[in-house]
């Protein structure tokens, strides 16, 4: 059913509203992906019902309360050392692979293998 006049607007940005109110309490989303959620919706209504949601001051608003919140990660360096990390793996029980033991071998080709193969800080910063 498509509603039409200035209360479906309103009820349509307050379903909008508690979907990503559910998404940050609930679900525990970063605020950049329920922006990503706001757009959608925002496409969404606008072919549907004609209503604007990303131009809603109270969409806005609610992001903004969700960014002071639950602020973004302030240490986008790793927790971890990768120079050590790969010194540790020259030493034993990793060295000498004649006598290194299957399961630190294992883990030692897995580490190396991820490394070379993460396509971001990202991906790394999973190592943490």
């Amino acid at each position: 059913m498509i509603l039409t006049g200035y209360g479906s607007t309103l009820y349509h940005c307050t379903v909008g509203a508690d979907f990503l109110t559910f998404l940050f309490e609930v679900k525990n989303l970063a605020v950049t992906s329920i922006t990503g959620y706001r757009s959608l919706l925002t496409t969404t209504l606008r072919e549907v019902a004609g209503t604007e949601l990303s131009g809603n001051l109270h969409s806005t608003k609610l992001l903004a309360s969700f960014s002071i919140e639950r602020p973004r990660d302030r240490y986008p360096f790793f927790l971890w050392d990768l120079a050590l990390a790969l010194y540790r793996l020259q030493r034993g029980p990793y060295e000498p692979l004649q006598s290194a033991s299957m399961k630190y071998l294992s883990g030692k080709v897995s580490f190396l293998v991820a490394l070379a193969t993460a396509k971001g800080r990202s991906e790394l910063r999973a190592f943490s």
